[in-house]
This record gives structure tokens, sequence and C-alpha cells, in this order.
């Protein structure tokens, strides 16, 4: 199954984003989805960085998705995420039965 997102979040918090992106979705018989894509993010000056992801998820008994996984992130040199240049991500998201999503990305370090 393929999957397509449209967000808006921040960024460290300051700089307000919006977030594009699209995954393959590929469930398995032992009830793990795996999935795998790239999306984007940008801000208002339109500036932007890319992704790649990678992640392990299951439905909850309460009907809710939950995914897992890694993100490689590029960005061009001298823009506010430049800094995001060859940096690895974990997220943690939930997605309700209404289809809506909340994604928490942390820095590994």
């Amino acid at each position: 199954m393929e999957v397509s997102w449209v967000g808006g979040g921040s960024y460290r918090g300051v700089t307000n984003i919006s977030d594009f992106g699209t995954v393959m979705v590929e469930s398995g018989a032992d009830g793990v989805s795996r999935s795998h894509g790239q999306g984007m993010i940008m801000n208002t000056q339109g500036e932007v960085a890319t992704y790649r992801t990678q992640g392990l998820g299951n439905m909850g008994a309460d009907g809710n998705f939950r995914n897992h996984g890694i993100l490689f992130f590029n960005a061009t040199p001298g823009g506010v995420f430049e800094q995001l240049s060859s940096t690895v991500g974990v997220f943690a998201n939930e997605v309700n039965q209404k289809g809506n999503a909340l994604t928490k990305i942390w820095e590994l370090q």
C-alpha cells in the first residue's frame, strides 16, 4: 500500500515547517508492517531538507497504527536546515482511526 501525507510542525521548536512524503507499506504475515519511502520538509522561506525513511509498525488493540523507524536527512549548505545534512533521526508516530498522525523525531547522536 502507498501512503502519502502533508503536515505541519516545527523544526527545533522555532521554525515552522511543512512536511510532505510518501511511503510504501508492506504488511507481513507476522502482523508487522514494514515501510520505506521519502519526504521533504520546507520552511516558510522555501528552504528544503529531504529525507529517506524506513520503519516498522503494527496495529494496536485500540485501532491506532504505531510506527517506529529511522530517517536519513540531506540539506543544502548555508540554510536553516544545514545541520540536518547527513543527520540520522529516529521517529515514533501514531495514526488514529481518522487518519490523523502525530510524529516525533529525535536526532541520533
